[in-house]
């Protein structure tokens, strides 16, 4: 699915450029989010390399640690690709349908408040454990 919505960007930035002669902020921001879409990816498949879905009884204790620490890591990628497109949409819809001051402003507030909440979530994810380490059984802790 990842390679697929690569595949729909390039086409997005590549009819853009054919047709306008530029990109403009939408497509930067879009390029952002799938760069970050393409890491989480990565860091995924290396969890899953690790033994990251199979059952903690069947792995070494140090494939747990390496498939526990790319998942917890991917979060950020992950949850900041889907949370940085919202921008890309608001700014495209705000060029698109040239919307009254009261609905650019609506639209901008919601899409910063679901971005700190998304920043929220990864704060939490980090500090949910003292230290951030023992998440992944690298250090002694408490979460």
């Amino acid at each position: 699915m990842t390679l697929l919505g690569t595949v729909f960007v390039a086409g997005r930035v590549y009819s853009r450029v054919i047709s306008m002669g530029k990109i403009y902020l939408d497509d930067y921001i879009t390029l952002f989010s799938i760069c970050l879409c393409i890491i989480y990816v990565g860091l995924a498949g290396a969890a899953i390399s690790h033994g990251g879905g199979r059952h903690l009884d069947t792995l070494s204790q140090e494939d747990v640690k390496k498939a526990l620490y790319y998942t917890v890591i991917s979060f950020v990628p992950g949850v900041s690709s889907f949370t940085i497109s919202k921008f890309a949409v608001v700014v495209l819809l705000r060029k698109l349908l040239n919307p009254g001051r009261a609905h650019r402003i609506v639209m901008w507030i919601v899409s910063i408040i679901y971005g700190l909440l998304a920043l929220g979530m990864l704060v939490i994810n980090f500090a949910q454990c003292t230290p951030a380490r023992a998440q992944w059984l690298e250090a002694d802790g408490k979460c």
